[in-house]
C-alpha cells in the first residue's frame, strides 16, 4: 500500500495532514504505524483533559493553543488511521460531514 499524497499547496493544514499520513502509513514511523483507535484512546482522553485544564486555569494563550494542538493531533491521527485501514472515511469526510 502506498502513502497517499497531495500536491504541496503552502497550506499549513494540508501539510499537517500529509505529515500524519506519512507517519501512519507502512514505511512511515514504526510507532505510528502500529497504532489503532483503541491504543490511542488514553492519549485522546489525556490531551483533552490537559486542554480543559489549561482553559480552566486561564493559562496564557500560547499554552492553551499548544494543548489545543495536541487535541488536533489526536483527531488527525485517528482520521489518518481510518484512511490507512480502509474504514471508509478520512479527514476530508469528517470535515465535510461536520460542515454540513
Amino acid at each position: 500500500m502506498s502513502i497517499p499524497s497531495a500536491e504541496p499547496t503552502g497550506d499549513p493544514f494540508a501539510a499537517l495532514i500529509e505529515t500524519m499520513r506519512r507517519l501512519v502509513w507502512p514505511g512511515g514511523c514504526a510507532w505510528h504505524e502500529v497504532q489503532t483507535h483503541e491504543s490511542l484512546v488514553p492519549y485522546l482522553v489525556e490531551e483533552t483533559a490537559e486542554f480543559i485544564e489549561a482553559v480552566e486555569r486561564e493559562l496564557p494563550p500560547g499554552e492553551v493553543a499548544g494543548e489545543l494542538g495536541d487535541v488536533l493531533y489526536q483527531v488527525l491521527f485517528h482520521a489518518a488511521i481510518a484512511e490507512r485501514d480502509g474504514e471508509g472515511y478520512d479527514l476530508t469526510a469528517v470535515a465535510t460531514a461536520l460542515n454540513e
